[in-house]
């Protein structure tokens, strides 16, 4: 096929070589050196596409929605006559088992995982994006690709409960690794630790395994390490690592607790329960111990408030020392349980909030409204509570808004679009609400909607993809869409420069 191909006149062939889907363009590769060199050279650069290792006989070539091929490599030729082809000088039995699924057969498996990778990374200009290391996978391949590229983005070690990593492979793997971002989904044969714990990397995350220490942790050098968040409310702090929370709370001063302790030059009754991994400290004023315990907790382990929960008796003290002492706060979840909270108390945290993230799931004790809802976050969520009206969605300033209890009518959200294509909510990408009635006159009207079946959205955090919805531009050109799912009603701002696959941060 080739060879009658680049006959054709290069820019008819080009044209040509730009309709091939990559797995189209992958085997026309293997015709010749030829056909190689003028799909390198000519093919089209495909937008955030990736190659991701399995273990040491496995690897998909793809990107978020798609993937193209997956390569498997066998030591066990099939019994049937197979088709053959040539690598880097190798002649290579190969068959296509199911779609997309391509086996070929080397006398050592990783060998071929090798020669393969090196090929395709060639051929489409891409590197190795994810590598999974498995318990008998060793770190052969692992230190091959580490050679190859610069630097990997992520290796993942993961097991299952039955196959699992000796504390000896597992060390030595980890240690071994060079990434920009090490995940831990391993379980082990039996409990281990790891001492002088010198790693560097961007993330670390331990998603399995109670062996990380507070020794690690301090021994690592990382941007960012998972999940050691500090969460605190007006009596009690929450350390987590991993799966082992750290709990220390603050009561009001009891006069049987003998052993004390002092904490900022300010000393406090303590005492501890090892089964619960609780301190507990008194106080004359709980509140206080709570701050006096974050100020030692964030400069011990170089660390701020991740997030502050706030109940209905903690009043807005708290929160606004936090806002106060460091540069910003991530998030505030306000959560009422059994409990209520005062109309006046509840409007006063949401008015005083300077978070990222507002997470609202509060019962509240009388209707209420705020007039003025001029508020800017990143995200706002309102999980419970009917007091949010469509002048709130005009006036709020927030990349994402959810608001799941209150209904809202059409015409509420045709009035709602119409602000944005005004110019209105500028900041906004991504909008969730429930829509009560089925009156869709009043929800297009003026908006000069239209019916796309042409792009996909893919939402990257859900790991949702959809096709067919409505379409609004905005006075400067930029364009939105709108869908109605099930349960709630969604509206989105695509990318400036978007084509006809739309891939979206937030949902």
């Amino acid at each position: 096929m080739s060879f009658h191909l680049f006959r054709l006149p290069e820019s008819i062939y080009i044209d040509i070589i730009n309709t091939m889907n990559p797995c189209e363009q992958f085997f026309t590769s293997l015709c010749s050196r030829k056909a190689y060199s003028i799909i390198k050279s000519h093919r089209q650069q495909i937008k955030h596409s990736r190659l991701c290792i399995k273990g040491n006989r496995k690897f998909d070539f793809g990107h978020y929605v798609e993937t193209f091929l997956t390569f498997h490599q066998s030591s066990e030729p099939s019994n049937q006559k197979l088709e053959e082809l040539m690598i880097d000088g190798n002649t290579i039995p190969y068959e296509l088992k199911e779609e997309k699924v391509f086996t070929t057969y080397w006398e050592e498996p990783i060998v071929g995982t090798m020669e393969l990778i090196e090929y395709v990374c060639d051929l489409f200009n891409i590197e190795i994006m994810i590598m999974e290391i498995y318990c008998d996978s060793g770190d052969r391949l692992m230190k091959w690709a580490q050679r190859r590229q610069k630097c990997l983005d992520i290796v993942v070690f993961t097991s299952s409960g039955k196959n699992r990593f000796t504390p000896e492979t597992l060390t030595s793997l980890i240690m071994s690794s060079e990434a920009k971002e090490i995940r831990l989904n391993a379980y082990t044969t039996q409990p281990f630790q790891i001492r002088n714990f010198q790693k560097r990397c961007d993330c670390f995350y331990v998603f399995i395994g109670a062996w990380f220490t507070l020794e690690n942790l301090m021994t690592l050098d990382c941007i960012d390490i998972t999940d050691i968040i500090l969460l605190a409310g007006n009596v009690c702090g929450l350390m987590t690592q991993n799966a082992e929370p750290l709990i220390i709370g603050q009561v009001v001063e009891d006069s049987k607790q003998k052993e004390m302790v002092s904490i900022n030059g300010k000393s406090a009754r303590f005492a501890y329960d090892n089964e619960q991994s609780m301190i507990i400290t008194f106080w004359a004023e709980p509140i206080v111990g709570t701050m006096e315990l974050v100020k030692h907790v964030t400069s011990l382990f170089g660390i701020q408030v991740d997030r502050v929960l706030i109940k209905s008796d903690s009043g807005t003290r708290f929160m606004n020392w936090v806002q106060s002492r460091q540069k910003f706060l991530p998030m505030v979840k306000v959560n009422s349980y059994d409990s209520m909270f005062k109309s006046e108390d509840l409007k006063n945290i949401i008015m005083e909030c300077e978070a990222d993230h507002i997470q609202l799931n509060a019962l509240h004790s009388s209707p209420f409204q705020i007039q003025n809802l001029n508020k800017k976050f990143e995200l706002f969520e309102c999980l419970r509570g009917t007091w949010i009206t469509v002048d709130n969605l005009m006036t709020l300033d927030c990349v994402s808004i959810t608001v799941e209890e209150r209904w809202f009518t059409n015409a509420e959200m045709n009035r709602f679009i119409k602000h944005w294509m005004n110019g209105g909510s500028n900041r906004l990408k991504a909008l969730r609400v429930v829509i009560a009635d089925l009156n869709l006159l009043d929800l297009f009207v003026g908006l000069g909607a239209r019916w796309n079946v042409e792009k996909m959205v893919v939402l990257k955090d859900n790991l949702i993809e959809f096709s067919e919805f409505f379409e609004v531009v905005r006075s400067d050109g930029i364009t939105a869409g709108f869908k109605f799912f099930p349960s709630f009603f969604w509206f989105g701002v695509w990318p400036k420069d978007n084509e006809n696959v739309l891939y979206l941060d937030s949902f």
